[in-house]
């Protein structure tokens, strides 16, 4: 090993200030050639799951660039989803690949470089002599676990290019805090609007700023009072578009989970929520796609273990940051920036039809990996500290790539999601599983899942119609067409069941006209 690179390396491990820009670039090549090798396996997989539905089944792709701007995203207008500038990204890949997944794979990829890039210059920044710490929480957070739903599933972009804009917002609004130059203002808004275009979270640095401006130093209250006059401003034109192109700021809640939970009933959901992504963010094992309800307490009483499990978690999370407030306020800093930013997910403001996601702690992690490494920073045995980083990185990267593995293809994903809990699968996997297993020709094994997932709900997820399909991919005519006449006696305006009935009923009579 040459002494330049070594010296490189001892320059992260000891925490010197001094570094000469060879040094840094290899740093810097290190850390992006385990980044990308943790996530090579992402780039050859297939479309997977709602990939299917915004991308392979999305008319948008097809079309001109002003629907993208116009309409909801993948025509989810009930679920409140408009977000032009993953649309137009998606477009592009679309136009570039014709549809192949490996664009979109590999811009995933960049998109995320791009974040780790940003957010290790960000940290060196804000503390411009803590290299250890800065190199540290580059490191942890490009090689999070978690991270591989966002990077590895197409879909999961909206986190990669909302957290992009919002660190950018947050890079801009603190240089302007510190020099009240108006183009790090117009600058800030701009890609403070470019976040939210993005996703929906991305209104969370209205509050990450000032805080962190705050942290930094006592903040004048003129550059305060531009701040929140701008992001007012840019916050109240973006609900007015979101307005104009979803006709309402409301979403569909029907058959939401919580829906009908009153905002201080959700305060407990929420304390479970956040307590869920505290574990999940600090031991990031067994990831999954889909996370059942049954995860959160069934009873929302202090009585209930889970609850007070969860909420100790959560007390002790503030605890451990309020512990070193003194000494390294930046510690708590970087807790906060973590619960702030997953307050969006966090069932108390809104409601989501899901309980918890991986790829939603995209941007929260950055503020986790800050505190960790600020944690690691002030052990005393450099030594140790060294190794336990190390140790993170090599345990980290083996589990991302294990979990870009997951998402190669919908059947893998599945199967893998099953497998992590143990056989045991809620009945939106056991029907995805089947779907997954219909799509790829294997009816067989298919019908057996859907027959798990009869055995709990026969009537979700259209799950009758489903099985009816891998019916008539097994040759099972009649059974499938009994089996689609019940579906639409119960519910005579059913019109997949209708139109999968005409289908098979079509194809039965072309077979008797041939054999005739």
């Amino acid at each position: 090993m040459d002494q330049a690179y070594y010296t490189g390396i001892s320059y992260w491990m000891k925490g010197q200030e001094m570094i000469t820009k060879g040094q840094k670039l290899r740093l810097w090549v290190i850390l992006l050639l385990l980044a990308t090798v943790a996530y090579s396996p992402s780039l050859f997989g297939e479309l997977v799951w709602d990939d299917h539905a915004v991308i392979e089944q999305n008319p948008q792709m097809k079309q001109g660039v002003i629907p993208l701007l116009t309409t909801p995203f993948a025509s989810a207008a009930h679920r409140g989803y408009w977000r032009p500038v993953v649309a137009l990204s998606l477009w592009l890949d679309y136009q570039t690949g014709n549809g192949s997944p490996f664009p979109f794979r590999l811009v995933n990829l960049l998109l995320h470089m791009a974040v780790v890039v940003l957010f290790c210059l960000f940290v060196q920044e804000l503390l411009p002599q803590r290299p250890f710490a800065a190199w540290t929480a580059a490191w942890l957070f490009a090689l999070h676990p978690a991270q591989a739903e966002a990077v590895a599933w197409i879909v999961g972009r909206t986190n990669l290019l909302s957290a992009l804009f919002a660190l950018l917002t947050v890079k801009l609004g603190l240089h302007y805090f510190c020099s009240a130059k108006r183009e790090h203002l117009l600058g800030a808004m701009i890609f403070f609007l470019f976040a939210l275009l993005s996703k929906e979270s991305g209104i969370v640095v209205m509050i990450l700023v000032p805080f962190f401006a705050w942290l930094k130093g006592p903040i004048e209250r003129r550059p305060a009072l531009n701040w929140f006059l701008s992001t007012m401003g840019i916050a109240i034109l973006w609900f007015s578009m979101r307005l104009y192109v979803l006709g309402s700021l409301t979403r569909d809640l029907t058959d939401v989970p919580f829906a009908d939970m009153s905002f201080l009933q959700r305060i407990p959901l929420a304390i479970a929520v956040l307590g869920r992504y505290v574990q999940l963010a600090f031991i990031p094992f067994k990831i999954l796609p889909v996370y059942p309800g049954s995860i959160l307490p069934a009873n929302w009483v202090p009585s209930d273990p889970t609850f007070l499990l969860l909420l100790t978690i959560l007390v002790g999370f503030f605890s451990l940051g309020s512990f070193f407030w003194r000494k390294e306020p930046f510690i708590l800093g970087g807790f906060i920036w973590f619960l702030v930013a997953l307050l969006p997910v966090s069932h108390l403001l809104l409601v989501l039809n899901f309980p918890i996601a991986a790829r939603c702690m995209y941007l929260p992690l950055m503020g986790a990996s800050l505190a960790v490494a600020l944690l690691l920073e002030g052990l005393p045995l450099r030594l140790l500290r060294t190794l336990l980083v190390l140790l993170i990185v090599a345990i980290s990267f083996s589990q991302v790539q294990s979990n870009c593995h997951m998402w190669s293809n919908d059947v893998t994903l599945w199967r893998t999601c099953i497998a992590r809990r143990n056989g045991k699968a809620t009945l939106r996997v056991l029907v995805e599983m089947g779907l997954a297993l219909s799509e790829a020709g294997q009816a067989k094994e298919a019908m057996y899942w859907y027959s798990k997932a009869e055995q709990v709900n026969h009537n979700k997820y259209q799950l009758q119609v489903k099985m009816a399909r891998a019916e008539m991919q097994l040759g099972h005519m009649k059974s499938a067409a009994k089996r689609l006449r019940a579906v639409l006696k119960d519910e005579p305006n059913n019109a997949l069941a209708a139109r999968n009935l005409v289908y098979l009923l079509s194809k039965v009579s072309r077979n008797r006209a041939i054999n005739q």
